[in-house]
């Protein structure tokens, strides 16, 4: 127990002993008398003069004698270090520090010489913190730094949120992760400003879900090098749906191609590099024979699509979508070649591969078109090519031709260019305007170089296999055919089967089916389109037979009939009969030219014999 204040002894240096002692009230301390737990332990001693004793580092003496800044001693570092108070503060003296356990564990310094305030533990935490409420704030006049040389910074928190006036800057050495889990990381400036990611080794984005790029501003992505996209779904590239209750919303256009290559001096051929576009492959690889690839992903290239959900607005056109190569310009140099432009779905060694489709959104109004075309270029321009020699190219709606002006066709299904009012024209002479030169070198089969077939199934339907109508409003000096076919046998050629410049049948089936109309192996027509047609022609029939080149004696010879017919063997009443007697009465006559131009006639009689 404490003794009572009245009976402590003022001369008795010897110290007193408050082991398992609780104190409840305040401890008075006499002149000389010390107060100590054990002696290993820090003490609370009081006494005249500055303290010289040993004691524990972290004791504490209170001079009776001292001023404002030599009342209160602390034992720090095996000495007696006043405790400064003048004003109410507590002072330490320069280049001192407070020593904190019993091994020195931990000191609290300030140097003098660089005006540091060192607190230094040496080994264990460092902790700053508040129980129940309250902030930790560390407001630095200049920079507040942290040095972990050769360890690590580890930040544990709810939230943590840096806000600055200035600019963040975050420099690491070696591999570096920022890391977010269950929620969104999210890298954006606010009034201006633009995130920029530079990567001297390259920039790899890894998402287990989406990836989502959205701007409200142009979108570029500009590469020096060959650019490669492999993704293993579908790609789906397109502009933004466009919705509006007012009038006239568009979409954007949509534009893919590769960087210009310009030439500025008198030397040197630039080149645009290529593009390529194409799904990854689907290969099966395991060796087992059992397994099936599956299809590579679709290449999906479209506008979005315009909508107008007001009765009294007008929704709007959807955006061209136009795959191009980039310009190879030169200003007075040799012009590159433009890069070649490859669209292609990938490979698959057992599946199929993805259907490519190219088409432009749907809009209330006119969709957008789809254009495919070569960049401009100073040297040769370089090509679109569908397909090749091994696959087939299949066009889903009517192909119309946008060449040499014409109307879109009005009747086509399939193809066409042009209307009986506005055909397509040119003034080239000697051209085609469609042209097949083609070449077989089969030693057997059947070859054709055009094969049309069309079956008329439909009651009451007419019409022709092919129509070819040649029309003039001019005076044809020249020879104008409707139909112009022959057969050439080009030198060192023959014939040991038939051959004929032009063939017309009629097939009958195997069956009695033909019982009524007019049929006819082939047709000669002249047709007068009314009462006032005239035919003022030197020389005009309903056939012509000529035989044309060489001279007339090498025709004389070389051609014998005028005509020949086979199949038929001598039946009276049918086609043929051989009669060496007398004919029947002539019944009328046939008007013909004859070869030296003058008219003969063809008598027909009434009877065979």
């Amino acid at each position: 127990m404490i003794p009572n204040r009245t009976a402590a002894k003022t001369s008795d240096p010897r110290p007193l002993n408050l082991e398992n002692v609780v104190v409840f009230a305040e401890v008075c301390l006499a002149t000389g008398q010390e107060v100590s737990d054990i002696p290993t332990s820090p003490t609370l001693s009081t006494g005249a003069g500055a303290p010289t004793h040993t004691r524990p580092n972290g004791s504490v003496f209170f001079r009776t004698d001292g001023g404002a800044d030599t009342t209160v001693y602390a034992r720090s570092g095996g000495a007696w270090v006043a405790v400064e108070a003048s004003g109410g503060d507590i002072k330490i003296p320069d280049d001192k520090d407070i020593y904190f356990g019993d091994d020195d564990d931990g000191t609290l310094g300030y140097n003098n010489a660089t005006d540091d305030l060192v607190l230094n533990i040496t080994s264990g935490d460092l902790k700053f913190t508040t129980t129940t409420t309250g902030n930790i704030e560390i407001t630095p006049a200049d920079d507040l730094v942290v040095t972990a040389t050769g360890s690590d910074v580890d930040i544990d928190a709810d939230t943590l949120t840096v806000d600055m006036t200035g600019a963040i800057s975050l420099d690491g050495v070696g591999n570096s992760n920022l890391t977010i889990d269950n929620g969104d990381l999210t890298l954006q400036t606010t009034t201006a400003g633009e995130v920029v990611i530079n990567g001297i080794g390259g920039i790899d984005i890894d998402a287990a879900n989406n990836i989502a790029i959205d701007g409200t501003a142009n979108y570029d992505l500009t590469i020096a090098g060959d650019a490669t996209w492999d993704i293993g779904g579908d790609i789906d590239l397109a502009t933004d749906d466009s919705t509006a209750g007012g009038a006239d919303p568009a979409t954007g256009g949509a534009v893919f191609g590769t960087g210009d290559r310009h030439l500025n001096d008198a030397a040197g051929s630039p080149q645009s590099g290529d593009m390529t576009i194409d799904t990854g492959a689907s290969v099966v690889d395991n060796g087992a024979g059992a397994a099936t690839g599956g299809p590579s992903g679709n290449i999906v290239l479209q506008t979005g699509n315009t909508n107008c959900d007001d009765a009294a607005g007008t929704a709007g056109d959807s955006g061209d979508l136009t795959l191009q190569t980039g310009d190879a310009d030169s200003n007075a140099g040799t012009s590159g070649d433009s890069g070649a432009l490859t669209v292609e779905t990938g490979f698959s060694d057992d599946g199929d591969s993805g259907a490519l489709t190219l088409q432009t959104g749907t809009a209330g109004t006119d969709s957008g078109d789809v254009v495919i075309d070569v960049g401009a270029a100073g040297g040769n321009a370089g090509d679109v090519i569908v397909g090749d020699t091994a696959r087939a190219v299949q066009m889903g709606s009517l192909v119309v031709f946008d060449v040499m002006g014409g109307a879109d066709p009005a009747n086509a299904l399939l193809a066409g260019i042009g209307t009986s009012g506005d055909p397509a024209t040119t003034a080239v002479v000697g051209a085609n305007m469609l042209e097949f030169r083609v070449q077989t070198t089969a030693t057997s089969g059947d070859f054709r170089g055009l094969y049309i077939r069309a079956d008329f199934d439909g009651d009451g339907v007419s019409g022709e296999g092919i129509r070819s109508n040649c029309v003039s409003d001019q005076d044809v000096a020249g020879t104008v055919n409707g139909i112009h076919a022959s057969f050439e046998i080009k030198s060192g050629g023959d014939v040991s089967g038939a051959a004929q410049g032009g063939r017309f049948g009629f097939i009958v089936p195997n069956d009695a089916s033909i019982s009524k109309g007019t049929v006819a192996g082939a047709m000669s027509e002249i047709y007068l389109a009314g009462t006032s047609s005239v035919l003022g022609a030197t020389q005009h029939s309903l056939h012509r037979f000529v035989t044309d080149g060489a001279d007339a004696a090498t025709r004389d010879a070389q051609v014998e009939y005028l005509f020949s017919v086979e199949g038929h063997t001598s039946t009276s009443g049918g086609l043929f009969y051989a009669n060496a007697g007398t004919v029947g009465a002539k019944k009328a006559s046939f008007k013909v030219v004859c070869p030296d131009g003058t008219d003969g006639w063809i008598w027909i009689y009434d009877a065979e014999a």
